[in-house]
């Protein structure tokens, strides 16, 4: 049985039929590795950035934080039927959907 940190690991990029999250935030990879680092890099025309954090998981919450600027940030996620990451945003806003990517991502 995989547990809710086991299904999160590796990376998952924004749903490309997530409309909403696409024109919010942007495209955005979230990289999670075992070690507890999560990358989150944002995809621009001309170049990426990326931010690293820590990160674990507390029931259904993803736990993160932001060792240049240190602040535990909590946030609902789940895993929908279709094997999708949902990851909970401040309502009234809809959740926003990321795919599992395969291979290298940077």
């Amino acid at each position: 049985m995989m547990t809710e940190v086991t299904q999160l690991l590796g990376a998952w990029r924004t749903d490309p039929n997530d409309q909403w999250s696409l024109a919010e935030y942007g495209d955005v990879t979230l990289r999670f590795e075992e070690n507890g680092t999560l990358v989150y890099t944002v995809h621009l025309p001309d170049k990426v950035q990326i931010i690293r954090l820590s990160y674990h998981v507390e029931g259904n919450c993803l736990v993160t934080n932001q060792p240049s600027s240190p602040r535990a940030e909590r946030t609902e996620f789940s895993f929908v039927g279709d094997g999708r990451l949902a990851v909970m945003n401040p309502p009234p806003q809809p959740h926003s959907l990321y795919v599992r990517v395969r291979g290298v991502v940077q």
